[in-house]
C-alpha cells in the first residue's frame, strides 16, 4: 500500500514565488527576466523556469537590465540596492515568513540589540538574514555552539524557517541560561512544523519511506532526518529517475510505502513516483 503524506507539493512561499516569476515573464515576453540564485531549491523547477526564459544568475554582472526576481529565501539588502542602482526592476519574491525575520532583525539592529541567528550559516536564507541584522549578529546551529558566543547581557534570537522545532527549543533553552535578557522569536514557519509532524506520523506507520526533494533543500533534509529516526528504510530522492526499485524487492503485500515531499517539490513529481512504484509492484505481483 502506498500512503502519500497529507502535506505535499509546493508550500505557500514557493508557489507564490514560482507563479510570480512565470506571470512576469508571460506579461513581458521580450524583456530579460532573472532570478538571483535558484528561485527555489529544486533543480527541475529551476530548469523549467529557464526553459520559459527565466534565467538563474548568481552575480549581477552576469545579467543585462531587466527584471530581477529575488528568491524565496531572500537576499542581502545590499544586493537589492545595487540591482536597483544598475537599473534592474526588482521583484521581491521573498517568502513572507522569511520577510518577517528580516523585519525582526532589522528592528533589533536599529535598537542596537545583538542578534543570535539559529541555522546553517551557508544557507541562502541565513545569508539574507545576516544582511538585515548587520554586523552585530552571531550564527549558531547547535547546542554545542552556544558556548562559542561572546558574553551578551541582552540579545534577540531568531531561527531558520526550516529548523526542526525540538532542536530549536534545545538551543534556546541553553541561550536562556547564558544571556540575561533574551528576546525570543520562534520564526519556524507553520508549514514547516506541519510537514515535519505529518512526515513523522507517516514514517511511524511505514515500512519504507521515500522523501522527495532537491539535493540542496534544507526542509527536505530535515524531513529525511525526522523520517529516518522512526523508519530505518528511508531514502531521499530528487525525482522518479532516482527511484531504485531494488529496495522494494522484499516488501510484502501488506507493507506500507510512504511518500513525503519537500516544500519545493512539484506535486506531479510525487504522483510520478507513486505510479512508478505501482507499476513495479503490479509487474512483480507474484512476489508479494
Amino acid at each position: 500500500m502506498i500512503k502519500i503524506c497529507s502535506s505535499i507539493g509546493f508550500c505557500f512561499g514557493v508557489k507564490r514565488a514560482v507563479e510570480k516569476a512565470e506571470n512576469i515573464k508571460k506579461e513581458n515576453p521580450t524583456l530579460n527576466c532573472y532570478t538571483f540564485g535558484s528561485l527555489v531549491h529544486n533543480e527541475k523547477v529551476v530548469k523549467s523556469l529557464e526553459e520559459k526564459g527565466i534565467i538563474c544568475i548568481n552575480n549581477l554582472d552576469e545579467a543585462e537590465n531587466g527584471f530581477l526576481i529575488i528568491r524565496s529565501h531572500g537576499v542581502n539588502p545590499k544586493i537589492i540596492d545595487e540591482a536597483k542602482s544598475r537599473g534592474f526592476e526588482v521583484i521581491d519574491s521573498t517568502c513572507p515568513f522569511v520577510k518577517k525575520i528580516h523585519n525582526i532583525v532589522n528592528n533589533l539592529r536599529e535598537k542596537k540589540i545583538p542578534v543570535v541567528i539559529i541555522g546553517k550559516e551557508e544557507h541562502p536564507e541565513i545569508q539574507g538574514i545576516i544582511g538585515y541584522a548587520g554586523d552585530n549578529c552571531f550564527v549558531i546551529n547547535s547546542v554545542d555552539e552556544v558556548d562559542n558566543l561572546p558574553i551578551l547581557n541582552e540579545a534577540g534570537v531568531v531561527v531558520q524557517t526550516t529548523k526542526i522545532k525540538s532542536e530549536y527549543i534545545s538551543i534556546v533553552t541553553e541561550l536562556v541560561n547564558k544571556i540575561r535578557v533574551l528576546h525570543i522569536y520562534n520564526t519556524i514557519c507553520s508549514e514547516t512544523i506541519k510537514r515535519q509532524l505529518d512526515s513523522y506520523n507517516l514514517a511511524k506507520e511505514s515500512d519504507i519511506v521515500f522523501v522527495v526533494g532537491g539535493k540542496h533543500s534544507s526542509n527536505t533534509a530535515k524531513l529525511f532526518e525526522i523520517s529516518k529516526k522512526v523508519c530505518s528504510k528511508t531514502y531521499k530522492i530528487e525525482d522518479s529517475s532516482e527511484l531504485d526499485v531494488n529496495v522494494l524487492q522484499n516488501i510484502k503485500k501488506d507493507s506500507v510505502i510512504g511518500l513525503i515531499s519537500g516544500a519545493s517539490t512539484p506535486i506531479e513529481e510525487i504522483f510520478d513516483i507513486r505510479d512508478k512504484i505501482n507499476k513495479h509492484i503490479t509487474k512483480n505481483m507474484q512476489k508479494y
